[in-house]
Order: structure tokens, then C-alpha cells, then sequence
């Protein structure tokens, strides 16, 4: 076969050290095999062995990163294609090019410090004032900061969340704040199922929660709480800010199961905090508002399961039923879709069409973790302090200001946070604001 032959002629070639001929026997495999996707496996090898021969064989970085580039687009994750282009664009004065790797390597090697450290010194050579301030940051969080990083880190402090709206040019949301694992096609399906059925997913009325007029906070009152509250809805684009009542059963703040959601907050939430600490919380909190996130705010997760099940079995032949439980839910969705529009329910059949199409199955609870790292984006982006946005994060464990239906663990979110915090779509986000440090 023609892989023996390759394979007999590249032992041959590399006991003789001809490496001129064994990157050309490479390259002819390439070209016969780079068509075939059952062939993805091979065609990653061949071209991540090809750039070692031009890398330490012949000397030539340019052709050799080509050939890691190459490897990367077959396995965008491949952790020691990463590394070596890394080292690769950094020798080729390369800068940029190595910042995009070092933050590849981040993504799948969290934990790592020293590619924090790396990037770092990336930022602080391109004279990236601000990212190289971010980076002190994150390994203040981590505490793995040195002197001189933590000194770097509190010169540069600015005491104050955010306060105005970012020039953008697409969305704040899809292209800043969303997780990069959230998804988004499941996040549009559930808010057509909020936005056409409504009242009838709530789980609890008005009376049921015992609201009382008396207890609705005046927004216009002149306090650290409601300007934050407003000012964090104005920033983040919220459509539409939800009703605020005080409680003294919420400690800090709790999204009442309402349809549309209403906060309770408690005495905790409106003294003794500062405006940071406020705009991370409130951040996270109008997350939930967004219009792709509103279901979950009034649906549990078992609920949201059987609705798209439902949903799926209404609109796809064939879509298998599990249990009695879904059976009836099919019922109770077909009643309330009856009562949509004809362009609504041919929007939810197309959208429910592609997920299955290309996801086959649903996991509720993966979806609300992603969420809740969207929505500490967003609380880091508005308190504009990544060690207080990870003080916040630590706290949660042990002192309820806002309690998010995920499963994520502290340090979960804490990676996840310290990866956002240098990603080019926060720090340009910070750009865009007028928050970033000259």
C-alpha cells in the first residue's frame, strides 16, 4: 500500500539523514492523503513530523511553523503544537502570533503558571500596559505573584465598576462575554420557548411569593445600591432592568421564579459594600436577564429538560419518547404551541431541526455551568478588578450574595476567570470601554 511504501522509504531517508528527500517524501503523502477525512488522524502526523524535520533538521523556522500551522488546523487543541510555535514566533519576533498560542495552551492547560507568567512578559514587551496589568492580576489571584508583579498590579487599581457603554460594533454579549463553551443555538431555542410561553412556565405567581407594593425599591432613590443597579443595567445593554423588592429572607440577592423574574434583595446587599463589589454581583445577576437566559430564572433544570424533549418530539420524526413523564409534557407543549403563531412555531421547528441535527442530545446542566461563567465575566468586566472578582467567587462558597443554578465548583470558576482575564475578547472589550490602562 502506499502508507508501507511511505513509511519503508521514510526509514530509509532518515537513517541516511537525507533530510532534503524525507521532506518531500512528506509533503507527496500529504498531497495524497489531505482530501480524505478518514484521514485526519494521519494527515496531523504527517504534517506535525514534517515541521520537526524542517525545524530541527534543515534549520527552517518559517516552513517549519507553516507545517505547525498546518498540524494545528487538523487538531486545533494539540498541546504540543501549541508549545513549539510558541517558542517558534517568539524566535521569528513573532509576538502576536506567540500571545494567540500561549493563550491556546491556556485554555487547555489551565493550570499551568508558567504560560501566565509568559504571556506576561509577552504583553509587557509589546508594550500592552493593560494586559500586562491584567496578567499581575490574575497571578496576584492565583497567589503566585512576585513583588514586582503585585506592586505592578496595585499602582495600576482604579477604585470605581464600570461606568460606561463600549463603542462596539457587533454584540456585547456574543462576541465579549458569552463563554466560549455556552451555547448559544440552545440558549436562542429556550428564549423563543420564554417569549411564546411565558406566564405559563412560571412556577410561582405574584401573591404566592407575598410581593407587597410597599416593598418595591424606588429606583430613583439617590443610594450606592441603585445606582450601581442601574448603571450595571445601562453597561451591559439589559432591555429591560427587573422589578427590585427589599426582602429579609434574601441575605443578598434572589431571582424570584416569576414571569417576567423580579430580584429580592436583602439589608446585606445595600450596606456595607462597596460599588465594585456591588457592580460583580449585579453583573452576574443581570446575566440571568439576557433574553437567552431568562427561562432559566423561572423553569428548574428538570423542567427545561422534558421541554425540549417535548419540543423535539413534537418537531423531529422519529425523535425517540423515554419516559411517561415526557409524554404528558408532549401534551401540555402541543396545547400552549397551538395557541403560537404559525412563523413562531416554524422558527422553534427549524432551530430544534439544526440542534439535533448537529448536538443529537441536550444537557441542561452543562448549559446553566456555562451560563454562570458568562455571568462572571460580566460581574468582572463591571467591577473592573480581577482579585476582587475572585475574592467574590471564593466567598460564594461560604456567604450567599447570589446563588446561581449551576454545579460548578470554586475552582472551576476561579480557572475559568483567570483564562477570560487575558483573552483578547475581554481585553479589547476593556478597549472598547475606555477602561483600559495607557
Amino acid at each position: 500500500s502506499q502508507l508501507k511504501a511511505f513509511r519503508a522509504l521514510d526509514e530509509i531517508l532518515t537513517e541516511g539523514k537525507d533530510w532534503e528527500a524525507l521532506q518531500k517524501n512528506y509533503r507527496k503523502m500529504l498531497v495524497r492523503v489531505q482530501d480524505d477525512p478518514e484521514q485526519v488522524g494521519l494527515q496531523y502526523k504527517l504534517c506535525f513530523n514534517l515541521g520537526e524535520i524542517y525545524r530541527t533538521r534543515l534549520k527552517e523556522n518559517k516552513k517549519a511553523i507553516a507545517a505547525f500551522e498546518a498540524a494545528l488546523d487538523v487538531q486545533e487543541d494539540d498541546v504540543k503544537s501549541l508549545e513549539i510555535l510558541s517558542q517558534l514566533y517568539q524566535t521569528e519576533d513573532k509576538a502576536d502570533q506567540a500571545i494567540d498560542c500561549f493563550r491556546g495552551l491556556l485554555r487547555e492547560q489551565p493550570g499551568e503558571l508558567k504560560h501566565y507568567r509568559a504571556l506576561k512578559h509577552l504583553f509587557l514587551e509589546t508594550r500592552n500596559k493593560d494586559a500586562a496589568w491584567m496578567a499581575c492580576g490574575v497571578l496576584v489571584l492565583l497567589g503566585q505573584a512576585d513583588e514586582a508583579e503585585s506592586n505592578y498590579y496595585e499602582e495600576n487599581m482604579v477604585p470605581d465598576m464600570v461606568s460606561q457603554k463600549p463603542t462596539l460594533d457587533g454584540d456585547l454579549w456574543l462576541d465579549h462575554l458569552l463563554s466560549r463553551n455556552e451555547n448559544v443555538l440552545l440558549g436562542r431555542i429556550f428564549q423563543s420557548f420564554y417569549q411564546g410561553l411565558g406566564d405559563k412556565l412560571a412556577r410561582k405567581t405574584a401573591k404566592e411569593v407575598g410581593l407587597r407594593k410597599k416593598d418595591e425599591l424606588d429606583l430613583s432613590q439617590r443610594e450606592l445600591f441603585t445606582h450601581a443597579f442601574k448603571t450595571a443595567g445601562e453597561v451591559l445593554n439589559t432591555q429591560s432592568l427587573p422589578a427590585v423588592y427589599q426582602s429579609i429572607k434574601a441575605p443578598g440577592v434572589h431571582i424570584e421564579e416569576l414571569v417576567p423574574p423580579v430580584l429580592l434583595i436583602g439589608d446585606e446587599l445595600r450596606q456595607g459594600r462597596t460599588e465594585q463589589e456591588l457592580a460583580f454581583v449585579l453583573g452576574k445577576v443581570l446575566t440571568y436577564m439576557h433574553p437567552m437566559h431568562l427561562v432559566s430564572c423561572v423553569a428548574s433544570p428538570d423542567s427545561l429538560q422534558t421541554l425540549f424533549t417535548a419540543a423535539a418530539m413534537l418537531y423531529i420524526p422519529g425523535y425517540s419518547e423515554t419516559n411517561r413523564k415526557v409524554s404528558e409534557a408532549v401534551l401540555a407543549v402541543r396545547t400552549a404551541l397551538d395557541d403560537l403563531p404559525n412563523q413562531t412555531q416554524g422558527h422553534m421547528e427549524t432551530m430544534m431541526q439544526e440542534y439535533v441535527a448537529t448536538y443529537q442530545s441536550i444537557n441542561v446542566h452543562r448549559w446553566l455551568n456555562q451560563i454562570e461563567l458568562s455571568a462572571n465575566h460580566a460581574g468582572l468586566f463591571l467591577c473592573n478588578d480581577v482579585v476582587l472578582a475572585g475574592r467574590m467567587l471564593r466567598s460564594e462558597s461560604h456567604q450567599t450574595l447570589f446563588t446561581a443554578p449551576s454545579r460548578l465548583t470554586t475552582r472551576d470558576k476561579l480557572v475559568d476567570l483567570a483564562v477570560y482575564a487575558l483573552s483578547e475578547e475581554y481585553l479589547s472589550l476593556r478597549r472598547l470601554a475606555g477602561i483600559a490602562i495607557d
